[in-house]
């Protein structure tokens, strides 16, 4: 069920679409900011990359769904389309194709 979610970059924003049908949908304008934070489950934590709107509203993707070559691109187009935004510097080392080994 989970991979029925996808996540949509194009030149307008970035999209989430749920397995259910339910859509985020932000502007590059809209973002004010894209972190990685720790999620702690009961045998262990996951590394969340959270993607704040300034409505408030977020995008929340799970880093181990992807590969480094996905990564990299959706952080390259959020370095490049929203310069205005607070961006973890995590990922802009991302973007420039930079990792921390515990993404992976």
């Amino acid at each position: 069920m989970l991979s029925k979610n996808k996540l949509i970059i194009d030149n307008e924003g970035i999209t989430q679409q749920l397995f259910f049908g339910k859509l985020k949908e932000f502007k590059w304008k809209e973002i004010r900011a894209s972190h990685l934070s720790w999620i702690y489950h009961v045998h262990g934590a996951s590394l969340e990359w959270v993607i704040v709107s300034s409505s408030g509203k977020s995008i929340n993707l799970q880093t181990s769904s992807y590969n480094r070559k996905n990564m990299r691109f959706i952080a390259e187009a959020i370095v490049e389309k929203c310069p205005h935004a607070k961006i973890d510097k995590r990922i802009i080392n991302m973007a420039e194709g930079k990792f921390r080994w515990y993404i992976f």
